[in-house]
């Protein structure tokens, strides 16, 4: 861009800007049915593909795998809502064609 100052002169203005994914998941959730807060998965502003969204329990199983813009887990393994506590999760996502993992830890509240 060219800009000229209050005597006439002229520069070029070059700026690089530079977009990080925000993307962030919520720390504890509660599925009893009331609405709200029922299910937890990735919030993300910015041109982001989930790639894969894992959660696991304490023993490190697999209790929900999902991907896109549908992640979100209902608190449910094989139909069985799962007992209050800790888990863990771990995201892997695609912005602008830079694939990232992030890792965390949430809770189930009854």
């Amino acid at each position: 861009m060219k800009i000229k100052d209050r005597n006439g002169c002229e520069n070029t203005l070059n700026k690089t800007v530079t977009v990080i994914a925000d993307i962030e998941i919520d720390e504890a959730f509660s599925p009893n049915g009331d609405g709200i807060n029922d299910v937890i998965g990735p919030v993300y502003k910015g041109n982001v593909i989930i790639l894969h969204y894992k959660i696991y329990n304490r023993w490190g199983q697999t209790i929900y795998e999902g991907s896109g813009a549908d992640a979100k887990w209902d608190g449910k393994f094989n139909g069985v809502l799962q007992p209050q506590g800790s888990y863990v999760y771990t995201i892997q996502y695609n912005f602008d064609g830079k694939i990232t993992s992030k890792t965390g830890g949430l809770t189930l509240i009854k």
